[in-house]
């Protein structure tokens, strides 16, 4: 489980054990016996209650699309992200977190591939090719990022809706390769709010705006241990920071 002290805030502890794998027939039912066979299904079961964790078994799923709008889930490999991949479905994000009742997600060795991000109902602008967070917290640890892009984060977008600032979004142990790029600004990290990068290796691109690697507006970045290798067209070609504040350790 994710051991920094950051995340003893995002969820109650671990409850009810649910299965996923690749190569089970489906729907079924999330037991080991007979476990579910796509990680969005899993997660939109009302049997999948806040606490609960997805045991997601190796292979690839394939067009997934994982919407949480209130409960708080864990997301864990049974291997690891060498052999675990949720793919995208060709448009949206892989994982988005919407609603007023403040979802959570903690995802723990998986990789993401091929994420095109949320578009915006008033902009048609795409956000979080990967992950895209409204409300709530996400927290991710060891996941590989692969060909993910978006208008304005390219592996992650937190962008609050009707105002203020995202909490927290913590990214630990992560990478991802030179595929994953935002038309506008944040190659990999755009976040309205506070945002920790540790021990991760990031690179990205901001093809046309700000932040090759991070885009950060009105919260603190933290950014420990960690690699970045951006290029950005306008300002900060590894991290834009507007407003806080910006610290980096290691």
């Amino acid at each position: 489980m994710l051991t920094s002290t950051l995340l003893l805030s995002f969820a109650l502890a671990p409850q009810t054990s649910w299965y996923v794998d690749a190569t089970a027939p489906g729907p079924g039912t999330g037991t080991l016996a007979d476990p579910y066979s796509r990680v969005d299904f899993a997660a939109a079961q009302p049997m999948t209650r806040t606490g609960d964790t997805l045991i997601i078994g190796p292979g690839v799923y394939a067009s997934e699309s994982i919407a949480l709008t209130s409960k708080v889930i864990f997301f864990t490999a049974a291997t690891d992200a060498s052999q675990t991949v949720l793919e995208g479905a060709g448009q949206g994000s892989i994982l988005a977190l919407t609603g007023l009742s403040g979802p959570r997600a903690i995802v723990e060795g998986i990789t993401f591939r091929g994420g095109r991000g949320t578009p915006d109902a008033a902009t048609g602008s795409t956000y979080g090719g990967a992950v895209y967070a409204e409300s709530g917290r996400v927290a991710l640890r060891d996941c590989v990022f692969t060909d993910c892009q978006a208008d304005y984060g390219g592996v992650v977008a937190a962008r609050p809706v009707g105002g203020g600032l995202l909490d927290t979004v913590l990214i630990e142990g992560s990478s991802t390769d030179a595929l994953c790029s935002a038309n506008v600004d944040g190659g990999v990290l755009y976040v309205e709010g506070w945002a920790r990068v540790s021990d991760s290796q990031l690179t990205g691109v901001a093809v046309t705006g700000r932040g090759g690697v991070a885009y950060v507006a009105g919260g603190r970045f933290d950014a420990l241990n960690s690699v970045f290798e951006g290029h950005a067209a306008l300002e900060g070609g590894a991290a834009y920071v507007l407003d806080r504040g910006i610290q980096l350790d290691g």
